[in-house]
């Protein structure tokens, strides 16, 4: 009889680099929330102490993309597939193709948070603390980092005041990518 073993992963290649590792982990709020956490896997701690992503097993996740994203790259994606009893983590670099494909893969890859803001923004335009309202949110770095950042940086959402980032008046509303991004959701939860 054969036996497997799952091993954790760690796949680069020149677009990005890719942190898989079998079994879910928290709940995708407690993720990136402070505070240490069960070390699932020393190697990919190790993985990341090395290359000087991260000092904290345990908590290091935050400190991954904080690190990442302070060498000017783009915010991690990050997928913790309950249903599939994986978690991964996407590093794209900066070199990654602007092509249609690419921006679909990555889509594709949205997180469940980025999903839910989509999901209650749809048709109309919200101000930062009527969304976090929505979305039964208190905590407004993890909306900031795990939700909203996220799905601007995507193309998803956008400003009504981009000159103005900080305006007390700034609201967010779904671009065309994100209205394109919930119809295929809708479709393909009907199906």
């Amino acid at each position: 009889m054969l036996s497997w073993i799952i091993i954790s992963s760690i796949l680069g290649s020149h677009y990005c680099t890719i942190f898989w590792n079998p079994g879910d982990a928290f709940t995708a709020t407690d993720l990136l929330e402070p505070g240490p956490k069960e070390v699932r896997n020393p190697n990919i701690v190790l993985a990341f102490r090395r290359i000087g992503l991260s000092e904290n097993a345990g908590s290091g996740l935050r400190d991954v993309c904080n690190n990442w994203q302070q060498l000017g790259h783009v915010l991690p994606i990050i997928d913790n597939g309950k249903a599939g009893k994986t978690f991964q983590l996407i590093l794209l670099n900066d070199t990654q193709p602007a092509t249609e494909q690419v921006t679909e893969q990555v889509t594709e890859q949205v997180t469940e948070q980025v999903r839910r803001l989509l999901t209650v923004l749809h048709g109309e335009t919200a101000a930062t603390i009527e969304i976090m309202t929505r979305l039964e949110l208190r905590h407004r770095p993890t909306f900031l980092y795990s939700y909203l950042n996220p799905a601007i940086e995507n193309g998803l959402i956008e400003m009504t005041i981009p000159d103005k980032p900080r305006s007390s008046n700034q609201k967010y509303r779904l671009t065309s990518k994100g209205r394109k991004l919930i119809r295929k959701l809708s479709d393909a939860g009907s199906d």
